[in-house]
């Protein structure tokens, strides 16, 4: 029994010897290199400055803008499209697709500055109202809809007396679907309450 147990401890020694005598694997030197030029690229990627965003450039100048705006139109200018937003209190009676006078004027110019700064561009005419029901004029509009589209028609019709090609001119009805302010106070419908003539153009 005694031998056996010693043949034993000598066969472990044995594989203790020939575990400790095995080659690691060496790790392929191409390795190392690409981490170290992937590390080094890194690093230059890290060090160049960010390079500075230019500014987009107004399609409008400050003169033409004053002069649109004094008219009561909003005039939001992104450098890639313009959108002038007419109110509906310089554009028509409750319930009414009649252009008054003011929205006359204020149509006008906005053609003029189209004509002149933009004439290749093309133009969007989107009406919309606020959430309430039609009451005094329902015998001529069946719904809002209706009534956002006879009115930006009304403005359409009035860009094209002033000269504006209608071959570029496109003519929407949103109705209350794009409210810009709560339809709950009478300030928010009376904001909602609104044509919108959008200009796009390429630059």
């Amino acid at each position: 029994m005694r031998r056996l147990s010693t043949f034993a401890v000598i066969l472990a020694g044995i594989a203790l010897m020939a575990s400790g005598c095995r080659k690691q694997p060496q790790e392929d030197p191409r390795v190392r290199e690409l981490e170290a030029e992937n590390a080094a690229l890194r690093q230059m990627l890290s060090e160049q400055p960010a390079q500075p965003q230019q500014p987009v450039k107004p399609i409008l100048d400050q003169a033409t803008r004053q002069k649109l705006e004094k008219t009561g139109i909003t005039v939001q200018d992104t450098g890639e499209a313009l959108t002038l937003t007419l109110p509906n209190t310089i554009l028509f009676a409750s319930g009414s697709a009649s252009l008054k006078k003011a929205a006359i004027s204020a149509i006008d110019q906005s053609a003029a500055v189209i004509k002149t700064d933009l004439p290749n561009a093309s133009v969007l005419v989107l009406g919309h109202t606020d959430d309430q029901p039609i009451r005094r004029t329902k015998h001529l509009w069946k719904s809002n809809y209706q009534l956002s589209l006879a009115r930006a028609q009304a403005v359409a019709n009035q860009l094209k007396k002033a000269g504006v090609s209608m071959a570029k001119v496109t003519v929407k009805g949103l109705g209350d679907t794009k409210p810009v302010a709560s339809n709950k106070t009478r300030k928010g419908r009376a904001l909602n309450r609104r044509v919108e003539i959008v200009v796009n153009i390429e630059r």
